[in-house]
């Protein structure tokens, strides 16, 4: 039985919309796309959602990658992909005079996607993106200090675009990946110094599984068959 569930949430003009698809019986994981702007993880995981019956948490608000708040001191942008902890909603604050109401809207927004998608019995959390290769790939794990600190380990496949990779916080998941040759980055276990807010960094914290599946923009066919190989993964 499917059902859709939303809340609400509204701050100097700008509203927030989360939604969340869920099965009364569903397998042991929960799909989730942040950026409202990657609309080929967005249309993949929904496909897998309605066809298998994930469990399937989105946002909607502005129209871009960020959540984007108007106020008379100017424009606030969030990325909700850095309110995972309270560190990184405070990064991304940290000079602004409206702080303290974006930091209690956000801290709200996050206990609500956290509700959604850890539901039950979910302990594993598969996180959907996409990029533009020439911008960022796999390759910034190597080459970027931006990115390069935080993996652990990294295997990539010569004859898989660059653009289309896993991010995975669990060893086994890592090991499993780069058997069957697919582009994999392993994070390095959590530390303080490294927080970024990210959902990856509230995962690794919490001991939950999280599977980020990374692909190109417009490759439909491959995200979706990236996502359906995480799923078979927590199964």
């Amino acid at each position: 039985m499917e059902e859709k569930r939303v809340k609400y949430f509204s701050l100097y003009g700008q509203a927030i919309f989360i939604t969340n698809i869920w099965y009364k019986f569903y397998k042991n994981c929960s799909l989730i796309c942040l950026h409202e702007n990657e609309y080929t993880a967005y249309e993949s995981a929904l496909e897998i959602c309605l066809c298998e019956k994930i469990p399937f948490t989105y946002l909607k608000s502005s129209g871009s990658r960020n959540i984007v708040f108007k106020t008379q001191n100017g424009s606030i942008e969030i990325d909700p992909n850095r309110i995972w902890t309270d560190k990184g909603i405070e990064n991304l604050l940290i000079s602004d005079k409206n702080a303290n109401d974006v930091i209690a809207l956000l801290k709200e927004i996050r206990k609500t996607i956290i509700g959604f998608i850890l539901d039950n019995s979910i302990n594993s959390i598969i996180s959907v993106h996409n990029n533009y290769n020439k911008n960022f790939n796999i390759l910034a794990y190597y080459h970027n200090p931006v990115y390069s600190y935080v993996a652990e380990n990294i295997h990539i496949n010569k004859n898989i675009s660059s653009g289309n990779f896993y991010y995975v916080t669990m060893r086994q998941d890592f090991e499993t990946l780069k058997e069957l040759n697919y582009n994999v980055v392993l994070q390095k276990p959590y530390n303080a110094f490294f927080d970024d807010g990210s959902l990856s960094i509230y995962c690794s914290i919490n001991n939950i599984r999280y599977i980020n599946v990374e692909s190109n923009f417009n490759d439909y066919n491959i995200q979706k068959q990236m996502i359906s190989k995480a799923i078979e993964l927590t199964s």
